[in-house]
């Protein structure tokens, strides 16, 4: 039977006394009260047969803040001084308990050692009361045990509890590994969300009892009403993301009453080791029937042309509703206990973790997707770019083709207007000056006009031929001393590219002169050199050398680096105009410079190599020179012998 107990508690002989007068109400069933909100005393008999053939009063669930025991120890069921009382709640110390166990056990053994005594063994049946005291809503539940179904239970208990509470653990490690590699604000709050649920599972499970034996008293009520708060609150902005995701946006008052509810799930869980818990803890509970109701409608809306993450939200939502629906109904005596309405909370809710990680495994899925579609597309459009921009640069090469052409004709026709009148003009200044024979005046003005058509005959020439650029090519030569010229160009190459290493040596003896150009020289190493840098498979390991020719005819200057693959053109194929290796992909260039250095190779009458080996690609020039085997490399610098006169 049960009898509520009001604010002012009762006193156990008040009780005895309103168990005499029939106060207390019965129980169908087994001894629980059942889900309430109000403290409660219960009482039950146990007669001869059942103190005998059973070993334990078995209470749950453990988080209950006071349990106490008073079994009958005198003769005087009506008297309160013949009860004894044994404190079994979770503010009770652990060491106070008859055994440190996660569950509340009453041994029976108590009420027996007092049946030594005949007095008390002729009574047939004994009483006991049972007081519960707490400050949230629960339900009692108490069943008569043996040792074997005692040992059974426990099994299956932490089975359930402490298997529950390890899953919740692992997918909440996994979610935020994921979540930090991701960077996802979905996967962080699931995470969070799953850790509270492990928070609030925890006291369930009755760990605190046998791991700290001596913690605080108000430790299960911090985790569990903490753990309760942090999971409306994590789990409200996890909805939150969830219905911002994707083409439609969230309404503004379906949003602001999530935003309340993580709210009112943070004040729950600042205020879950003060009395003011116990109100709001209600206020929460009621709102939890609107929360679940409203995201079940708010993702019901989103199925039809949604993703399969919607429908696995819903479906997770759906299944926690009916495992809430059941507990209750299991609670209120509407459906039988057994193993799996007691259980079927956590049978939901591992189904519902299971299924919210599968929805965000549809979402990571479905962002790959359009990742990957997006990219396609790019690719498509610069595919589609790239043939444009071939379309143009062969129409512009066309057209430079045809430029050249029509300069070339215009050279041609201006050489000959020009040449025509020119050469009439001098033939005839011949012939006065020849038959005409005039005095000093007359032949000084010919010969004048002679020197003048001359001078610009000669200015034409030069113009023309200059119009060629390979004209360039033939101006400002000087005699240089080779090895210090090129050693100044690779000191200014070590300045220019200091992020990579030059593995510059030099193997000559003497000095080796050459004319030559200098700027055009530096042109070809600095070329090479950058070839070398912008293909090289290793930075530092592009090697330059400078080596006297083993016929004496001159120096032989290479380039050497490493390459990935095969660069795919044979010969002197690279050299071609806009020519370029098959492994230039992904590096600026146009195709021009080793065409440039052979262009000015060829003009010094000199020879470029091209030689691929080994995933190596070498560029090496022969310089043909003349030695100086009598001047020492010490006496030049930048190609040049310095004036000793000059300090």
């Amino acid at each position: 039977m049960w009898l509520d107990d009001p604010e002012e508690p009762l006193e156990l002989q008040q009780v005895i006394n309103r168990l005499e007068h029939d106060a207390f109400k019965p129980l169908d069933g087994s001894l629980g009260r059942g889900y309430t909100l109000s403290n409660s005393w219960l009482s039950l008999k146990l007669t001869d047969s059942e103190l005998n053939s059973f070993d334990y009063l078995w209470m749950s669930p453990s988080q209950l803040n006071e349990v106490d025991v008073y079994f009958q120890t005198g003769i005087d069921a009506k008297d309160a001084d013949s009860y004894q009382k044994v404190a079994l709640g979770d503010h009770t110390s652990s060491a106070e308990k008859p055994y440190i166990h996660f569950r509340m056990l009453f041994p029976l053994k108590s009420i027996r050692s007092y049946q030594a005594y005949p007095s008390f063994r002729a009574l047939g049946e004994y009483q006991i009361f049972i007081r519960v005291r707490t400050n949230t809503a629960h339900s009692l539940n108490a069943v008569l045990l043996t040792d074997e179904a005692m040992v059974s239970d426990s099994n299956k208990y932490l089975f359930f509890y402490a298997g529950f509470t390890t899953i919740s653990f692992i997918l909440a490690a996994f979610s935020l590994f994921v979540a930090y590699r991701l960077r996802d604000k979905v996967y962080f709050w699931y995470a969070f969300y799953l850790l509270t649920i492990m928070a609030s599972y925890m006291p369930i499970t009755g760990i605190f009892f046998v791991v700290f034996e001596h913690a605080p008293a108000y430790l299960s009520d911090v985790f569990s009403g903490a753990g309760t708060g942090l999971g409306f609150l994590c789990f409200s902005m996890l909805c939150i993301y969830l219905l911002s995701d994707g083409s439609r946006t969230l309404n503004s008052w379906v949003k602001g009453y999530l935003q309340l509810t993580a709210v009112l799930g943070l004040i729950m869980a600042i205020t879950s080791p003060f009395d003011i818990y116990a109100y709001l803890g209600q206020i929460v509970g009621i709102n939890a029937i609107l929360f679940s109701t409203t995201l079940m409608v708010c993702f019901a809306l989103r199925l039809k042309g949604g993703t399969a993450g919607d429908w696995f939200v819903f479906s997770a939502l759906f299944l926690t509703a009916a495992g809430v629906f059941i507990n209750f109904s299991r609670l209120l005596g509407w459906l039988p206990e057994n193993i799996f309405t007691i259980h079927i909370f956590q049978f939901t809710s591992l189904l519902h973790m299971l299924l919210l990680n599968q929805a965000f495994a549809e979402r990571v899925m479905s962002a790959e997707k359009k990742a990957l579609k997006a990219a396609q597309v790019s690719e498509q459009r610069a595919k589609e770019m790239a043939a444009g921009m071939n379309h143009e640069l062969i129409k512009v090469l066309d057209q430079e083709k045809s430029l050249r052409i029509e300069q070339e004709r215009f050279i041609d026709m201006i050489s000959h207007e020009y040449r025509t009148p020119l050469s009439i003009l001098k033939t005839n200044l011949e012939i006065l000056e020849l038959k005409e024979k005039p005095d000093w005046t007359g032949r000084h003005n010919l010969h004048v006009m002679q020197q003048a058509s001359e001078r610009l005959q000669e200015v034409f020439d030069k113009t023309i031929k200059g119009a060629s650029w390979k004209q360039a090519l033939e101006q400002r030569h000087e005699q240089k001393e080779l090895v210090s010229l090129l050693d100044n160009f690779m000191d200014e190459a070590h300045v220019m590219w200091s992020s990579i290493r030059l593995n510059y040596t030099v193997n000559a003896q003497h000095a080796w002169y050459k004319s030559l150009d200098s700027s055009l020289m530096k042109t070809v190493v600095f070329n090479l050199v950058d070839n070398a840098r912008k293909y090289s498979s290793d930075p530092f390991a592009i090697k330059v050398a400078l080596s006297e020719a083993e016929d004496g005819s001159g120096l032989i200057f290479s380039v050497k680096n490493p390459v990935t693959g095969v660069v795919g053109k044979p010969g002197k194929k690279l050299t071609e105009k806009y020519t370029r290796g098959s492994n230039s992909a992904g590096t600026s260039g146009l195709g021009l410079g080793l065409n440039l250095v052979e262009q000015i190779v060829d003009q010094l009458g000199d020879q470029i190599d091209l030689i691929e080996n080994d995933n190596t690609f070498e560029a090496r020039i022969r310089l043909r020179a003349q030695a100086a085997p009598e001047e020492a490399l010490s006496s030049f610098e930048n190609g040049y012998k310095p004036d000793n006169s000059i300090v």
